[in-house]
């Protein structure tokens, strides 16, 4: 996976976070973010937001439920979504570039926040996941239709004449788990048609 080393848990460090919230620590303690406004972290990461669904289970007893769900379900009723890395994919839609608040709060553009701009695909139908429930970068997304591209600068410059267009790019997907992810999904890609 093309993320940052410290991404990723174990699944020994994912049973001891599940384990943490399960014993009523707030998510934003657990994930270890500060939220000095008091406006709820779970706006801030993706991640965030599938932590507190987990902590909101947990608290409805509900968490089990859920994943006898997940692992019970076939394999078959799932072989149309898209499968994650080392899978590589081909997703077509409309080019878009959209600038979302960035660093430090992750709010306003106007207030301070840096301005991240990228290139993002508008698909036509939605898509979904396959993956593990408790993976942080790769846990099932039932159905987005945006997804955010991971771009080197050659690939860049040569998408840019395309916005909003339609583009068939390849590449491989993983699922949003910082506060730069602005979409369920992000491609890295590797290559267009």
């Amino acid at each position: 996976m093309n993320v940052h080393k410290n991404a990723r848990l174990t699944p020994a460090e994912r049973a001891l976070l599940v384990e943490r919230i399960e014993s009523g620590e707030r998510v934003e303690v657990v994930a270890g973010v500060r939220d000095p406004s008091g406006t709820g972290v779970e706006e801030i990461d993706g991640f965030l937001t599938h932590l507190a669904l987990l902590r909101r289970l947990i608290e409805l007893g509900a968490l089990g439920t859920l994943l006898a769900t997940v692992a019970c379900t076939p394999p078959e009723e799932s072989t149309s979504c898209l499968g994650y890395e080392p899978d590589t994919v081909q997703v077509a839609g409309t080019l878009g570039r959209h600038v979302f608040p960035g660093p430090p709060a992750f709010r306003s553009v106007a207030e301070g926040d840096v301005p991240e701009e990228g290139f993002y695909l508008h698909l036509a139908e939605p898509v979904c996941t396959v993956g593990d429930t408790l993976s942080p970068d790769a846990y099932p997304v039932p159905a987005t239709d945006t997804i955010q591209l991971v771009l080197d600068s050659t690939t860049y410059a040569r998408l840019r004449p395309r916005l909003g267009t339609t583009v068939t790019l390849r590449g491989t997907l993983f699922a949003r788990h910082t506060g730069h992810h602005h979409a369920p999904l992000l491609l890295q890609v590797i290559g267009q048609e």
